[in-house]
């Protein structure tokens, strides 16, 4: 996508636990990223799907940071610079269905929901809003 995603295993934890679309936000808006995103988890039989990016990092720095381990190809995303400048991330569970998580439930019986720190990565924001 304009040269600027890859989607790829995460090699900072287990290898085939979680891939990686990582994207210059500069050049793709996060949006969009999203999109491929939904496309990755749909089909991916895998934990997790992470999705992020950052400003002032572009394709070059993501091809920088290839590592290959064994089989696998990953981005090593300290090293390709996306968390620098204006980070963005969604951490996405196989087969998590938002209607059970407790922010959902809590918002449906009208409740306040403010998620913080790794919650607000993993949970679904329909019913709340994140407080980073």
């Amino acid at each position: 996508m304009n040269e600027a995603v890859t989607v790829a295993d995460n090699v900072e934890c287990d290898p085939g636990q979680a891939w990686n679309v990582t994207a210059a936000i500069d050049d793709v808006d996060f949006e969009t990223e999203l999109e491929i995103e939904r496309i990755v988890r749909g089909v991916a039989k895998i934990p997790r799907v992470i999705v992020f990016g950052g400003r002032q990092v572009h394709l070059p720095n993501l091809l920088a940071a290839i590592e290959v381990h064994g089989h696998l190809i990953g981005v090593n995303a300290p090293k390709s610079g996306v968390h620098v400048n204006d980070y963005h991330w969604i951490h996405m569970g196989y087969g998590v269905d938002e209607k059970v998580q407790v922010p959902y439930i809590l918002g449906r019986h009208g409740i306040d929901v403010h998620l913080l720190g790794k919650v607000a990565d993993v949970c679904a924001k329909s019913s709340g809003r994140a407080n980073l």
